[in-house]
């Protein structure tokens, strides 16, 4: 008796799933760009970031017991780095939305490249200008991005640490460039700590604890970098804050 082949509809569904993801998001892409050449980029990108800040403040006040201390900590105008724990798992989302509960405001917040490769959101990502995080590490041009936002006056969200791979391995390292460019722009660092951040919603393992108090402490800005303080001393000093 012959054998039957394997079937390859879920090869096949498997298929059309990445043939639509990336279909959006080359149309997106290509949306984008147009919009940006008629001189509509500015607004594409403010709508974009109100909408889907709009989308995700909602969702972590309907699962979660939201709150949020010390929002008089974001500035109504002027530059400022605002640093969280980590690049990956859900911290720079979370400081998107403490932002914009806290101000109306438009943050370019830093992702680990992992983000990136998520068909849809890095079209999302790509369009409300987020900063992308690669090996640990920032790229030439977008440090020259992440100064331009705070010469025109911007929020930019920057992380306490980064993720560095290599060979199936990760290793957080500190990320010393962010003081760095806080020293050449001039700019505080307004640190957010989110203690129980990996309890409530871990993105690796996929486990989402509902109805849990989801606290977020906005502190004052940290300015010891401006006054001299090196990068190892201040980092140290951030990552303490970070944890409280």
């Amino acid at each position: 008796m012959s054998e039957e082949p394997p079937s390859t509809s879920s090869g096949k569904s498997s298929m059309s799933m990445q043939s639509i993801t990336s279909l959006i998001d080359e149309s997106l892409f290509s949306a984008a760009k147009v919009l940006e050449a008629i001189g509509l980029g500015f607004a594409l990108r403010r709508g974009t970031w109100q909408v889907a800040t709009a989308i995700l403040r909602q969702v972590l006040k309907s699962v979660f017991n939201l709150k949020i201390q010390g929002r008089e900590n974001i500035p109504v105008s002027n530059a400022a780095i605002i640093c969280t724990k980590n690049s990956s798992g859900v911290y720079p989302l979370l400081a998107c939305a403490a932002v914009t509960e806290s101000q109306n405001r438009t943050l370019f917040q830093a992702f680990d490249i992992e983000f990136f490769k998520i068909p849809g959101i890095r079209s999302l990502l790509n369009t409300i200008e987020s900063i992308e995080i690669t090996n640990g590490e920032i790229s030439e041009p977008n440090r020259d991005l992440i100064a331009k936002k705070l010469a025109d006056g911007d929020l930019v969200g920057m992380t306490l640490e980064n993720v560095k791979r290599a060979d199936d391995s990760e290793q957080i390292v500190l990320n010393k460039s962010m003081i760095e460019i806080a020293v050449q722009a001039n700019v505080p660092i307004i640190p957010i700590a989110i203690p129980n951040a990996e309890d409530v919603i871990n993105i690796k393992t996929r486990k989402v604890s509902l109805n849990q108090r989801l606290s977020i402490t906005i502190h004052e800005p940290y300015v010891a970098h401006l006054d001299g303080k090196n990068a190892d001393n201040c980092l140290e000093e951030l990552k303490n804050i970070i944890a409280e």
